[in-house]
Parts: structure tokens; C-alpha cells; sequence
């Protein structure tokens, strides 16, 4: 008597579960919904699990209590955002504080609204700041499908299977490079899966760090000529509070550092406030520097004994070398 087949159970989250995918698999019969069981997990992390020493951004302080229909710029972030508005590449530095995220959502909207079929790639360095960012973004833009994935995510490899659900996700960047490796990488067309990427820290963009890592394969998507090859690549905003000099010493060598930086990420632009730097200032003081001159303490009782060690040491040197 032959034994029966054991089901076969899949364990899918409930947003896999809404792509068009799975209903085509069980229509054309390769799946039975009653031989296989699909369980439901959850594709966000808990957030009770994160500690409340995790470093979080400041950045959406002024979005706490601001609803999506009075969500508006203010002069300065206006003029931030005027370059990546366009379409161009390009990084933003302003201070921490003076609503860095606000401008990227404001960028991000524009972009879904111009450009047909938009996918936005959102990246973050750590968890707490990836669920961060995905409550914020998902807050202001109610009318977007917005996930988030990171190396905590059931899900974590597979963003091709869920991507044509979502018009944005916010993700850790190491996500995105398992999914670009390899001689057949996951996303078929590889980083044009996307077309606006923003890079919050931006500043990590070199040497062995991820984000390096998601630029390569675009820069080496542009050397082969993409506009020959049909492949439109995405668009990439950066966000930075200080690209950083390293250990520069001098003018020339930290402008070859954020030179640096700014090929990496393939930016033509640097973006600063300029015309409205009294209303930043206004909104974000800026730190007062000064110096002041350290003056000798000659009188604790731990000093005066350490010398009079010392001087018993030096006496009973000269009396031996004698």
C-alpha cells in the first residue's frame, strides 16, 4: 500500500502572500491549495525586541506631529531638495536636526507621481533606523505600499518576489547587494529593479562598505553604456549631516575626500543651503566654538605628594651615583 504524501508547507508572510505570483501558481494547478499549508508570518520585525540604547534618528523630530495633508517644506529644506526634483544625482548635507527625512519624502513622492512604474529603494545602516525610517515614510505617503526588510526579516532574501507589491522599500543595504551578487543575480534587472535610490549617512559610500558595494554594480552597469543597452539606471540621492574629511590635513586632501565620495555615488551635485541659511540657522543653532586656556593646577594634594616622591628619588640617585 503505498504511503501518502506527506503536504508540503510553505511559510510565506502575509505581503507575499498578496503577489499576483502565488494566485497564477495555484490557478494553473502546479499549486493545491489543499495538499499545501501556507502559514502567515510577519514581514516586520518586532519592535520590542530593539533596545532603547539603539541609536534613532532625529532627523524626523518636526514629523512627529505633522499629518500627511499639512506635510510642507520650509524655505531652506524647499531649496535642499530643488536639485534631486529634477531627476539628478546629487547629495544633500545639511545639519543634523534640520529635517534631512522630510526632504527625502518630499523627493520620493515627486518621483512615484513623474515616473511611470517607480520603485523606490530607501537604505539605512542599522534595524531601529530602518524601522524608523519605514514608520515615517509610510505615515506620509498613505497612498504608497511601503515595506521594510532587514537581515531580521524572515523575508530578507526575497525582495524580488516582493518588490512588484510595493512601490518603496526601506531596507538595510546588504539586502540589496544578496540580491545583485552572483552569475544570476535574484533581481533580473539587477540594480534598474529600481529607480530612485537614497542613501541616508551617505557618507559610508567607500571603501569596503555596503553601500560601496550597491554603487559598484551601478557603476558598472553605466561603464558598459546603458543608455545603449535600453537600461535606464535609477537616480541616486544621498543624505548627510558631514561627508567627512578623513584624516585629511590640509584643503586640498579634504577636497579630494568628498570628491571621493561624490564619484562614488555618481553625484553632480553637492547640495547646501544657501539662499535661506538664516531661516536653517534660525531653526537649527548652530554650536558656538571657543577656546579657552588650560591653566596649571598647582595646588592638589596629589600633585604635591607625587613631587615630593620624585624628589626623594632624584636625591637618592645622585647620593648612590656618588
Amino acid at each position: 500500500m503505498a504511503s501518502k504524501a506527506v503536504p508540503v508547507c510553505l511559510n510565506i508572510t502575509q505581503e507575499q502572500s498578496e503577489v499576483p505570483v502565488w494566485h497564477q501558481l495555484q490557478n494553473n494547478g502546479s499549486l493545491d491549495p489543499g495538499d499545501i499549508e501556507i502559514r502567515y508570518a510577519s514581514t516586520v520585525d518586532d519592535m520590542s525586541n530593539l533596545s532603547l540604547e539603539d541609536n534613532f534618528s532625529d532627523e524626523d523630530n518636526e514629523l512627529q506631529d505633522e499629518g500627511t495633508a499639512n506635510f510642507r517644506l520650509r524655505r531652506y529644506q524647499k531649496e535642499l531638495a530643488e536639485i534631486a526634483l529634477t531627476g539628478r544625482n546629487c547629495i544633500i548635507c545639511a545639519p543634523t536636526g534640520s529635517g534631512k527625512t522630510k526632504v527625502s519624502i518630499k523627493i520620493i513622492l515627486e518621483h512615484l507621481k513623474r515616473v511611470p512604474n517607480a520603485k523606490v529603494a530607501f537604505f539605512a545602516k542599522t534595524v531601529p533606523l530602518v524601522m524608523q525610517q519605514h514608520q515615517t515614510i509610510e505615515r506620509h505617503l498613505p497612498n504608497y505600499k511601503v515595506l521594510n526588510l532587514t537581515g531580521k526579516s524572515k523575508d530578507s532574501l526575497l525582495l524580488h518576489m516582493l518588490l512588484p507589491g510595493y512601490s518603496v522599500v526601506v531596507l538595510s543595504p546588504t539586502i540589496l547587494v544578496n540580491h545583485l551578487c552572483g552569475k544570476t543575480p535574484r533581481l533580473s534587472e539587477g540594480i534598474a529593479s529600481f529607480t530612485l535610490l537614497v542613501f541616508d549617512e551617505c557618507h559610508h559610500t567607500q571603501k569596503d562598505d555596503s553601500y560601496n558595494d550597491i554603487m559598484h554594480y551601478y557603476l558598472k552597469e553605466k561603464r558598459k553604456g546603458f543608455s545603449t543597452s535600453g537600461t535606464v539606471l535609477p537616480q541616486i540621492v544621498g543624505l548627510t549631516a558631514s561627508i567627512g574629511v578623513e584624516k585629511a590635513a590640509d584643503l586640498e586632501a579634504a577636497s579630494a575626500n568628498i570628491m571621493k565620495i561624490c564619484g562614488n555615488l555618481d553625484a553632480e551635485h553637492l547640495v547646501i543651503v544657501k539662499k535661506n541659511i538664516d531661516e536653517l540657522r534660525e531653526i537649527v543653532p548652530r554650536p558656538v566654538e571657543y577656546q579657552e586656556e588650560l591653566v596649571e593646577n598647582t595646588s592638589t594634594e596629589i600633585r604635591s605628594k607625587i613631587t615630593d616622591i620624585m624628589n626623594q628619588l632624584e636625591k637618592f640617585a645622585v647620593h648612590y651615583a656618588e
